[in-house]
């Protein structure tokens, strides 16, 4: 893959370390509107990128870019997608894929239509460490409970107190807890047992209706599980699956998912299957490897978890009564 790269921050930069670490991968370009020019330039620099933009068709029309990976604000992906896909491109979104179900839905028909590669970034459904997980469900019998936590104290929490409104926290680009933080506790539980039958969402909620952190419950035949997210506050991250012969520990917040603890009646064991100290890696070998190999079936296959994530997560945002613009187009 040949990957022109939109947006800068950690998470642009964490991106392209992956990138470089991906045999097969590449990042060719940066595209940064002008006033976040010098930032662009400096990450170009930092990761060996040859070409800069600030010039978005320009860009876009770059023969030599297959795939864009697009890291903007989460009211942004959808019509950024849609441009990419339009262009001729594959595309990668980051996380949260869209702010609807029924942008997902377009962006989906777009790809096909085209014969393009999408892709939501999500580390959590790709980490060796979640796939060995899966392998033991059976094992730890009969399934009681599963609760997940990923809690961080956002840096622009401060800021959003002070009566300033980042983008994260403001309800006219999708921010807010369970979009930016916990909808990948989200994917962790729809990547085991798929769409619940039932969604509730119980949120902290500020002044602009944005929630600052909440408690999403899915419920399932005879399972419930609980996915707690927070940006105001600070926690140690875990994922339990509980059964009853034994439980499976994600010792972490599930998008690292650093370890897993295996325990069978007496028995324990700690299982570490990913080398890497970028998780990001695992996400864009998957990607590599379905572009390579033309495994549009795969892709597909993944963009119906997306779908089914992006579906509980609207569920639960109408239970809880937050709203988006996206909602009310």
């Amino acid at each position: 893959m040949k990957i022109g790269v939109m947006g800068h921050g950690p998470i642009v930069e964490k991106c392209l370390d992956a990138i470089s670490k991906v045999s097969g991968s590449q990042a060719i370009a940066i595209y940064n509107r002008p006033r976040s020019a010098k930032e662009g330039e400096a990450i170009a620099k930092k990761y060996h990128v040859e070409k800069t933009y600030t010039d978005f068709d320009q860009f876009l029309n770059d023969a030599e870019i297959d795939t864009v990976y697009i890291a903007l604000p989460n009211s942004l992906h959808y019509e950024y997608a849609l441009k990419v896909l339009n262009a001729g491109k594959n595309a990668i979104v980051e996380k949260p894929f869209t702010s609807t179900v029924e942008e997902t839905d377009h962006l989906i028909q777009v790809a096909k239509e085209k014969k393009k590669f999408l892709f939501e970034a999500i580390t959590t459904c790709h980490l060796p460490n979640v796939k060995a997980l899966k392998e033991y469900i059976q094992e730890i019998g009969e399934l009681s409970l599963v609760q997940t936590n990923y809690s961080q104290y956002s840096s622009r929490y401060d800021i959003f107190k002070n009566g300033e409104t980042p983008n994260i926290f403001n309800p006219q680009f999708s921010g807010g807890a369970i979009m930016d933080i916990n909808i990948y506790n989200i994917h962790f539980i729809v990547s085991l047992f798929g769409e619940p039958e039932s969604v509730s969402y119980f949120p902290k909620k500020a002044e602009n209706g944005i929630d600052t952190a909440g408690i999403a419950v899915l419920q399932y035949p005879n399972l419930a599980c609980s996915a707690v997210g927070a940006k105001d506050s600070e926690s140690s991250g875990f994922a339990y699956v509980q059964g009853r012969n034994g439980t499976l520990k994600i010792n972490s917040p599930v998008n690292e998912s650093r370890e897993l603890i295996v325990t069978i009646g007496k028995d324990s064991k700690t299982i570490n299957l990913q080398q890497s100290d970028n998780h990001l890696v695992y996400e864009f070998e998957s990607f590599t490897k379905v572009v390579n190999e033309q495994d549009y079936d795969t892709c597909y296959k993944w963009l119906g978890h997306t779908r089914s994530v992006v579906q509980v997560v609207e569920k639960a945002r109408k239970f809880a009564g937050i709203v988006f613009p996206a909602d009310l187009k």
